[in-house]
């Protein structure tokens, strides 16, 4: 059986880790920045010993583009994040809902090339196998495999997918007292994505050092939706999802790369391909 493990990083505040227990249940765990290294080492040793796969889905930029040059002003810039940026602008969100940066805009960058050495570097460290576009779980033997999500993408895929009404709220907010789209959102997906999906624990404000329950609530989701979303490529309900050999997301099967491809800009169109052949 395929273990998976659902990774929200962070690098000022306790990075987020959700697993599903033996009895089904889900077990949300902190880990402080200083110790992610340590920990996914650990993780991925013990998985080896015991031979059994392991999927690690994270939650920031794992790859830049195929041709990006270091120093250009576009080396951060990649094509699957301004094409969800052009397919967004046609789902009914709420505005801030759904925040799609370059990869040099997002705060987990440093953290994620300390662990993974990437999103600069030509392969992951530790062994894993970097997920890419058209791998089907089928089709990758690899004992680690490592995907990059990104949780409000597949929100809001599910959110048009499932033919919501109205528009998908915001769900990351700092106030303490602005918790009802974040509770909309959860309620969502638990009605009408996965039944299992945890609601009490993510949306409970317990104080994360004297719970057990880890982190806030919208970094819980997240990671239960990075959890979610690996569970599901290990049986086909989900696909990375970008141009070939370039940045993408693990999102749901319900929308593909061909669905983004034709809402990017003519100039965009150019720009993959002329990265695409720079790769070559």
């Amino acid at each position: 059986m395929t273990r998976c493990i659902g990774i929200d990083p962070a690098p000022g505040k306790p990075t987020v880790v959700c697993e599903q227990l033996a009895d089904g249940t889900f077990a949300f765990t902190p880990w402080q920045p200083y110790e992610v290294r340590a920990r996914i080492v650990e993780l991925l040793d013990n998985a080896a010993a015991s031979g059994q796969k392991l999927v690690v889905t994270w939650d920031a930029p794992l790859r830049l583009d195929p041709g990006a040059v270091p120093g250009s002003r576009d080396y951060a810039s990649r094509l699957i994040d301004n094409a969800v940026s052009r397919w967004k602008r046609g789902v009914p969100l709420e505005a801030g809902a759904v925040g799609v940066a370059n990869a040099s805009s997002v705060p987990h960058n440093l953290l994620t090339q300390h662990v993974w050495g990437l999103p600069v570097g030509a392969a992951p460290a530790h062994g894993a196998h970097l997920l890419l576009p058209g791998q089907m779980h089928a089709t990758v033997s690899a004992s680690c495999v490592l995907a990059e999500v990104h949780p409000a993408v597949a929100l809001a895929a599910w959110w048009v997918g499932q033919g919501a009404s109205g528009p998908m709220p915001k769900y990351k907010d700092e106030r303490k007292n602005a918790r009802s789209g974040l509770r909309k959102v959860a309620e969502f997906v638990r009605d009408h994505v996965d039944a299992t999906c945890p609601i009490d624990d993510i949306l409970t404000e317990k104080d994360a050092v004297l719970s057990d329950v880890a982190g806030l609530p919208d970094d819980r989701l997240d990671a239960w939706i990075a959890w979610k979303l690996a569970h599901d490529w290990t049986n086909g309900a989900a696909h990375p999802v970008g141009p070939p050999d370039g940045g993408s997301y693990l999102l749901p099967t319900s929308l593909d790369w061909r669905v983004l491809h034709d809402g990017l800009s003519d100039s965009a169109k150019q720009k993959l391909k002329k990265r695409s052949a720079a790769a070559c």
